[in-house]
């Protein structure tokens, strides 16, 4: 068997409930000595990630119309064993310089949510949600750093992919108009950034899309 193929990690979760069954609170987390192997990178180091979510529905609100949630998470990826030896503040990458590419790097992100049923056919959602990522050669979101060579040295010069911190907004209409049938309608928008580039908002997106959930 690939030895990339296989790994281990230890997980566990806790789960808090409000004695009215109206709130909720789950806590989570999982390690991996052995990182994700075959997904980033070659030689993966340790993977931790911490994640957090719950949802309330207020009692004063009548027949529970309102549910407010949230999620938080919290990940850090060991450096996945890519070559180090670039110097950074010259770009070369001489014997000697070992480990001076910092592949290690943490990540985050924070999400709210929220519902309001008007009636039994309309209800309306939002989410607004926030991640961020260190800049890595692997970074656990986006593109791989790029690896360049240059003339009069044989080992090549590796780029990490800057810093990112992206947002996103959602505004679902859902409508159950018949029996085990729902309709939405949901509006997204995401803006990607360049956090440590000086270029500010890189990419802006907006997305509209129909959806029919059938129940049976």
């Amino acid at each position: 068997a690939n030895e990339n193929s296989f790994g281990k990690a230890i997980t566990g979760q806790f789960t808090i409930n409000a004695p009215g069954k109206n709130a909720n609170i789950t806590q989570s987390f999982i390690y991996s000595p052995e990182g994700e192997p075959g997904v980033v990178g070659v030689d993966n180091g340790p993977v931790v990630v911490y994640d957090i979510w719950g949802n309330w529905s207020p009692t004063f609100v009548k027949d529970n119309a309102l549910l407010l949630g949230f999620n938080v998470d919290l990940g850090y990826n060991g450096a996945s064993g890519n070559p180090g030896g670039v110097n950074t503040t010259t770009g070369f990458n001489l014997p000697g310089n070992d480990g001076a590419l910092n592949d290690s790097n943490t990540w985050y992100g924070v999400a709210l949510y929220s519902q309001y049923k008007f009636n039994k056919v309309f209800s309306l959602a939002g989410r607004a949600e926030y991640i961020h990522s260190d800049a890595a050669f692997d970074p656990k979101f986006g593109p791989q750093g790029t690896t360049t060579g240059i003339a009069g040295f044989g080992n090549p010069i590796y780029s990490q992919t800057p810093a990112q911190d992206d947002y996103s907004y959602t505004l679902t209409a859902n409508f159950n108009i018949w029996d085990n049938l729902l309709t939405r309608v949901e509006y997204r928008i995401d803006d990607l950034c360049g956090a440590t580039t000086g270029t500010g908002h890189t990419s802006i997106q907006n997305e509209i899309s129909l959806n029919a959930v059938y129940s049976f």
